[in-house]
C-alpha cells in the first residue's frame, strides 16, 4: 500500500494548506493526506490534478504505485485517433501525480520513477502510432509489425531515463529492405503523412493538457530530410556523414514502439558506426569541443540563483557526456560498457577500471542529487526547466518539495555539489595531458627537431586535427626517443612508423590520452624495428595495452579458446567474426612480443604462446567455415575432420612470424554424401572445407590477415588432395610414406577439429614411429633431406654467421637429425629435449653429442624467435640496432656481442662435427648388424 510505504516528506510553502484530500479519503492514510496536501501546496500543477481527478486519487492511498501503474498501462486505448489522444492526455496527467508522489514520499528511487515515465512513453507512442497508421486505412493485420515503421527512443527515453517534464526525442523510420522500387514513393508519403499526424497528436493541446512534447531533430540531416526516413537512407548517411555527438545519442537508443524486429536490425547494422572497433580517444576531443560550445551558451548561469542544473559547470549533462565519452572510446572492444543508462555506465566503467570507485560515487550521487532536484523544478508548473528559478517565490517551492525550508541552504547545497563534479569532469574534458611533458625542447638535438619538422609532411597529418593533437604530444614523443640507446635509429624507425599510418587521429588522441604508450611506442621504435614495423600496419593493437591484463600472465590455452569464444558469441556475420579473430589474434601477438620484449617472458614461453594463439585461432575459424558449408550442405558426413598441425606448429614453436604447417584428415564412414539441401559427395565437401579453411585463415581483408599456410607436408605433397581420408593416410604413412616423412610425424599434433579423428591420427602416427627402428631408412632419409637443403641453399648464406635456420649443423640440421634419432628410439615426445634424451638412450648420440646439441638449439632458438620479433629479415647485429642487441644479449646471457658470435660459431662447428659422426657411426653400425 502506498500509505504504509512513505518514508520521505516534501516541505510546505508558507501558510499554504495545498488540496485537502481529506473529505474524499476520511480519517484513515494520515501519511498520504499529509504527502498530497504538502505536495500541492508547493505545485499548482499538481494542485490542478488533484482537484480535478480526487476519486481517484483518493483510491490511491489504499494502492501499491506499480500496480496502479500496471493498470494504466493495461487498459486498451481506443482506436480513433482523437479518441485515444483524450484518454493517453486523462492518463498522463494520472501517471504525473503518480510518479510526483512516489518519488516525493520516498516510496521509488530515482531510477524508479524515471522508469515509470519512461514505461508511459513507451506506451503513448505506441498507440499513438497504431492509431494515425489506422487512420491512414492500415487497420488490417497484425498491429505489432505497423507496416515496418519502427521508432527509436533517443537521449533519456532510450535509457529509461525520463525526467518529470521531459521532451521525447524520437527517430522514426520504416524499413525499405524488401519494398519493390516502384512502391517506395508512395511508402515514403504515407509514412511522413502518419508521422506528422503523429507528432500532432503526442504534442498538440487540449483539454488543458498534452501527452508528450515530441521532437524529431534527432534524425539525420533533419532541415533537409522527411520527418519519416527509409532505414537505408539512415544507414547510409551514419555510415558516410555520422558525427561524434550521434554516436553518443545511440548509445541510449532503443526501439520503443512499431516494427521492433526491422528496428532491432537497424540498430545492429550501425553498429560499426556507433562501437569503434578500436579504442576511439579521438571522441574525446569532440566531446570537450561540444561542452566548450554548451557552455558558452549557458555563460553566467552559474554566477546567480539561476544555475542550470543540465547545462551548466558540472551539471548532469557534464556526467552524461564523461560517462558516454568513456563508453565510446572503449565500447566497441568492451561489449560490457554498452550500457544505456548513466547510472549503469557509471558502474560498469568502475567495474571495468576506466574510472576510479571515487569518482563513481561522486558522479552517481551528484547525478542522483541533480536529477531529483530537476524533478522537483519541472513538478512546479510541468515545465521543461533545468535552471533554477530567479524568482523567491518559485526557488521556496522548489526549495519545499526538495524538503528544505532553508532557501539559502539548498541553493549552496546545489553549487557544492556543481563544483564538486566540475573538478572532476572539467579536469577530464581538460585539453592538457596529465603526465605528458610539455617542457620547452630547446635543448634537443638538431637532429631530432629536424626529423620531427619533415614529419609534419607525412600523409598521416594531412588533417589539421591530427597536427594539433601530434604538436600536442610531440615533447613526449622527442623525450622518449632521445632516451634510446641510439636515438638516431629509434628516429629512424619512428619515421617508418609514422610513413606506414593510413590516418593519425585516432593513435595520436589515444597516444595523447595515455602518455604511458607514447614511452612504449618509442622504446619499441628503439629496440625492436620489426615490431614498430608491425605496429605501423596494425596500429589497433595499442589499445590491447591499456586492458587491465596486458602485463599480466600470458592465459594458457584453454583459457585463450575460453577468452576468444566469448568475444565471438557477440557477432553473427561471418565477416565480422572472422575479422574478430584477426583483431584478437593481433592483440594477442603484440602482447606476448612486448612481455618477451620488456623481459616478461622468455623465448620458449613467447614460442610457446604463439603456438597456443595459433590453435585457438584454427579451432574457432574451422568451427565457421564448418558452421557456413553446413548451411548450404549439411554437416560434415560421418565423423567429420580434424586438422593437424605440423612442424614448429606441431611443436609449440612458434615465432611472431611464422607459417602455420597443416594437414587434414577426414573419416566420412559410411556417409557417401552430405545430407544438406544441396548434398556434396564426401571428398568433395572436405574438399571445399580445407579450402574454406585455408582461405579464411590466410586471405587478406582490412583487418589484415592470419596466417600463411603450408599444406606441402600432406601425402603426396602438393600433387596430393588437400585433404586426406583416414582410411587413406594409415595406408600411406604405413605403406607409401618416404622415411622424411616419418620424421615430420614425430612434431605432428592434433590441433582442432573431430576429437575421435585426433585419437585415431595419434594411433597411427605411434604405429609408425613404433615400426621405424630401422637405422638404414633413417640414414637414407636423412641424407637424403640434408642434401636437398644443400642444393637450395646459396653459398652466402651458409658462410652467414647470423644464419639461424639453415646451413649444417644450424637448426634444421639440428631438428633432422634429432626426429631420425626419435622414430629410431621410438619417442613419441614432440620436444627436442626428450627426443635428444630418447636418442642418446638407443645410442643415436652419445650423452655429451645429445648435451651439444640442446645447448646449440637452444641458443638458435633464442635468436631466431628474437629476430622474429625485431627485424624483417636475418639478424645482423649492426643493421639491428643497439635496442635489438641488448635484447638478445639479454636472451641468451651474453654480456657482449662479440662473445656471442664467438659461441655461435663454436657451437655450429661442434654441432656439424657432431651430425657427421652420428651418421657415420649410425650407418656403420647398420653395416655391421
Amino acid at each position: 500500500m502506498f500509505e504504509t510505504r512513505i518514508s520521505d516528506m516534501p516541505g510546505r510553502v508558507g501558510d499554504d494548506c495545498g488540496f485537502d484530500i481529506h473529505p474524499y479519503l476520511g480519517d484513515g492514510s494520515p501519511n498520504f493526506r499529509q504527502l498530497v496536501s504538502r505536495a500541492t501546496s508547493c505545485s499548482p500543477f499538481l494542485r490542478s490534478i488533484a482537484e480535478r481527478d480526487f476519486e481517484w486519487l483518493a483510491g490511491l492511498a489504499g494502492r501499491s504505485p506499480e500496480d496502479e501503474l500496471t493498470d494504466l498501462l493495461s487498459v486498451d486505448v481506443p482506436l480513433e485517433a482523437e479518441a485515444a489522444a483524450r484518454h493517453l492526455r486523462s492518463s498522463k496527467k494520472r501517471v504525473a501525480i503518480l510518479t510526483a508522489l512516489a518519488d516525493l514520499g520516498g516510496v521509488w528511487s530515482l531510477q524508479e520513477t524515471m522508469a515509470a515515465m519512461t514505461r508511459f512513453a513507451d506506451f503513448a507512442v505506441q498507440n499513438c502510432l497504431q492509431a494515425v497508421l489506422r487512420k491512414d486505412g492500415k487497420s488490417e493485420g497484425s498491429p505489432e509489425l505497423l507496416d515496418g515503421m519502427f521508432v527509436l527512443a533517443m537521449g533519456k527515453m532510450g535509457a529509461g531515463e525520463l525526467n518529470y517534464s521531459s521532451d521525447i526525442d524520437l527517430i522514426i523510420l520504416f524499413d525499405d529492405r524488401d519494398a519493390p522500387e516502384a512502391e517506395l514513393l508512395a511508402m515514403r508519403r504515407r509514412f511522413v503523412r502518419a508521422t506528422r499526424r503523429f507528432v500532432s497528436m503526442m504534442s498538440g493541446h487540449a483539454e488543458g493538457g498534452y501527452v508528450f512534447r515530441t521532437d524529431l531533430r534527432l534524425r539525420p540531416d533533419p532541415l533537409v530530410t522527411p520527418v519519416c526516413m527509409s532505414a537505408t537512407a539512415a544507414e547510409r548517411y551514419y555510415e558516410s556523414f555520422g558525427r561524434t555527438w550521434e554516436r553518443a545519442a545511440f548509445i541510449k537508443a532503443r526501439v520503443c514502439a512499431g516494427d521492433r524486429e526491422a528496428g532491432g536490425r537497424f540498430l545492429h547494422a550501425i553498429e560499426p558506426f556507433i562501437w569503434r572497433r578500436s579504442l576511439d580517444f579521438a571522441s574525446v576531443e569532440d566531446a570537450r569541443n561540444m561542452r566548450r560550445m554548451i557552455k558558452q551558451q549557458v555563460e553566467g548561469d552559474q554566477a546567480g540563483g539561476g544555475c542550470n542544473l543540465k547545462l551548466g559547470r558540472g551539471g548532469i549533462r557534464d556526467i552524461e557526456m564523461m560517462t558516454q565519452s568513456f563508453q565510446m572510446i572503449a565500447g566497441g572492444r568492451d561489449h560490457s560498457l554498452r550500457v544505456r543508462d548513466t547510472l549503469g555506465g557509471l558502474s560498469v566503467l568502475s567495474s571495468q577500471g576506466w574510472i576510479h570507485p571515487d569518482t563513481r560515487t561522486l558522479l552517481g550521487d551528484s547525478y542522483v542529487r541533480l536529477r531529483r532536484i530537476e524533478h522537483r523544478l519541472q513538478m512546479v508548473n510541468d515545465l521543461q526547466t533545468h535552471s533554477l528559478p530567479a524568482g523567491e517565490d518559485d526557488l521556496r517551492r522548489v526549495a519545499a518539495l526538495s524538503g528544505g525550508t532553508d532557501r539559502e541552504a539548498f541553493v549552496n547545497g546545489i553549487h557544492e555539489t556543481l563544483r564538486a563534479v566540475d573538478r572532476v569532469t572539467g579536469e577530464y574534458f581538460s585539453s592538457a595531458v596529465p603526465g605528458s611533458d610539455q617542457r620547452h625542447v630547446a635543448d634537443i638535438g638538431p637532429d631530432i627537431l629536424d626529423a620531427a619538422e619533415g614529419w609534419r609532411r607525412y600523409p598521416v597529418m594531412r588533417s589539421e586535427r591530427a597536427r594539433a593533437v601530434f604538436s600536442r604530444i610531440l615533447p613526449k614523443i622527442i623525450s622518449g626517443l632521445q632516451r634510446s640507446p641510439n636515438h638516431g635509429q629509434a628516429i629512424s624507425q619512428f619515421e617508418g612508423f609514422l610513413r606506414g599510418l593510413p590516418t593519425g587521429i585516432q593513435l595520436f588522441s589515444l597516444l595523447e590520452s595515455n602518455p604511458a604508450l607514447i614511452d612504449l611506442l618509442t622504446d619499441i621504435c628503439g629496440t625492436a624495428p620489426g615490431l614498430a614495423g608491425y605496429l605501423a600496419r596494425n596500429s589497433q593493437v595499442l589499445d590491447a595495452v591499456l586492458d587491465g591484463n596486458f602485463f599480466d600472465r600470458i592465459e594458457s590455452a584453454p583459457e585463450l579458446a575460453g577468452n576468444l569464444e566469448s568475444i565471438l558469441s557477440r557477432e553473427s556475420d561471418f565477416e565480422r567474426i572472422l575479422d574478430a579473430n584477426r583483431r584478437w589474434m593481433k592483440d594477442h601477438h603484440f602482447r606476448i612480443g612486448v612481455q618477451h620484449l620488456r623481459g616478461h617472458i622468455g623465448w620458449e614461453q613467447s614460442a610457446r604462446c604463439y603456438a597456443d594463439v595459433a590453435e585457438s585461432v584454427l579451432r574457432s575459424i574451422l568451427d565457421e567455415v564448418i558452421a557456413q558449408l553446413s548451411a548450404r550442405h549439411g554437416r560434415p558426413p560421418g565423423r567429420g575432420a580434424a586438422v593437424i598441425g605440423m612442424g614448429s606448429l606441431g611443436s609449440g614453436l612458434l615465432t611472431a612470424q611464422s607459417d602455420l604447417d597443416l594437414l587434414v584428415i577426414f573419416d566420412p564412414l559410411q556417409d557417401g554424401f552430405s545430407n544438406g539441401a544441396k548434398p556434396l559427395p564426401a571428398r568433395k565437401y572436405f574438399a571445399r572445407l580445407t579450402q574454406g579453411l585455408v582461405s579464411a585463415l590466410s586471405a587478406q581483408t582490412g583487418e589484415g590477415k592470419l596466417y600463411s599456410i603450408d599444406m606441402r607436408l600432406r601425402p603426396s605433397g602438393n600433387q596430393g588432395p588437400v585433404a586426406t581420408s583416414l582410411a587413406a593416410f594409415e595406408h600411406y604413412q604405413k605403406e607409401e610414406a618416404w622415411s622424411w616423412e616419418h620424421m615430420a610425424l614425430t612434431r605432428a599434433r592434433h590441433m582442432a577439429g573431430s576429437g575421435e579423428i585426433g585419437q585415431e591420427f595419434e594411433r597411427i602416427r605411434r604405429q609408425v614411429i613404433d615400426a621405424k627402428g630401422q637405422r638404414p631408412d633413417v640414414i637414407d632419409a636423412l641424407l637424403s633431406m640434408r642434401g636437398r637443403l644443400e642444393e637450395n641453399l646459396p653459398a652466402r648464406r651458409d658462410q652467414d654467421l647470423w644464419e639461424v635456420r639453415l646451413g649444417r649443423g644450424r637448426l634444421l640440421d639440428i631438428e633432422l637429425v634429432v626426429q631420425a634419432g626419435a622414430l629410431v628410439a621410438g619417442e613419441y615426445s614432440r620436444s627436442i629435449a626428450k627426443q635428444l634424451a630418447a636418442g642418446a638412450g638407443c645410442n643415436w648420440f652419445r650423452p655429451d653429442e645429445a648435451e651439444t646439441m640442446l645447448g646449440c638449439h637452444t641458443t638458435l632458438r633464442q635468436l631466431l624467435q628474437v629476430a622474429r620479433l625485431t627485424v624483417d629479415s636475418t639478424f645482423r647485429p649492426e643493421e639491428a640496432g643497439e635496442g635489438a642487441v641488448a635484447f638478445l644479449l639479454r636472451e641468451t646471457g651474453e654480456g657482449e656481442i662479440g662473445t656471442l658470435a664467438a659461441r655461435l660459431q663454436s657451437e655450429r662447428r661442434q654441432c656439424r662435427e657432431i651430425i657427421d659422426r652420428v651418421i657415420e657411426r649410425n650407418g656403420q653400425e647398420e653395416v655391421r648388424s
